[in-house]
C-alpha cells in the first residue's frame, strides 16, 4: 500500500493517509515505553526504528524512504505528534477522574498497565 508524501504540506496524502497514521499511533502505544520516556525525541532509537519498520512493513512510504529526507522528516514529525497526543489524552483522562472525585489509581487509561499509570500520576503529573 503506497503512501505518497506531498512536499507542499510535508504530510502523508491519499486515501490511505489516515490508515497509515492510525498504524503509527497503534505501534507507538504498543511498543514505546511510558516510564523514562517524556517525549518521542528522547525515545530509544532502536524502539523508534522498530516502530517505523513495522509501519513500513504494512505501507510503502514514498519511494526510496531510506534516501528521502522529506519522507523521514514527515514520519518523524507524525510520530512525535502522535506520541504527544497519546500522553495528552492520558493526562486529560486522569484530570477528568480527579475532577469527578473518582480514584484515578483504580481506573488506568485503556491499554496502559497499572504500574505505568501509577508512574504517570506520581512521577509526572503530581511531581512539582
Amino acid at each position: 500500500m503506497y503512501i505518497p508524501i506531498t512536499e507542499t504540506f510535508n504530510a502523508f496524502e491519499g486515501v490511505l493517509a489516515t490508515s497509515e497514521s492510525n498504524e503509527i499511533g497503534l505501534q507507538i502505544r504498543r511498543m514505546c515505553p511510558i516510564q523514562g520516556v517524556n517525549s518521542w525525541t528522547v525515545a530509544n532509537p532502536a524502539t523508534k526504528a522498530a516502530i517505523v519498520q513495522v509501519v513500513r512493513d504494512k505501507f510503502e512510504i514514498e519511494d526510496n524512504y531510506e534516501e528521502n529526507s522529506l519522507s523521514q522528516k514527515v514520519v518523524e514529525m507524525k510520530c512525535y505528534v502522535l506520541y504527544k497526543d497519546w500522553k495528552c489524552k492520558m493526562k486529560k483522562e486522569w484530570e477528568k477522574h480527579v475532577d469527578a472525585g473518582i480514584d484515578p489509581y483504580a481506573h488506568p487509561y485503556k491499554g496502559v498497565q497499572s504500574d505505568d499509570w501509577k508512574h504517570l500520576m506520581d512521577q509526572v503529573w503530581l511531581d512539582p
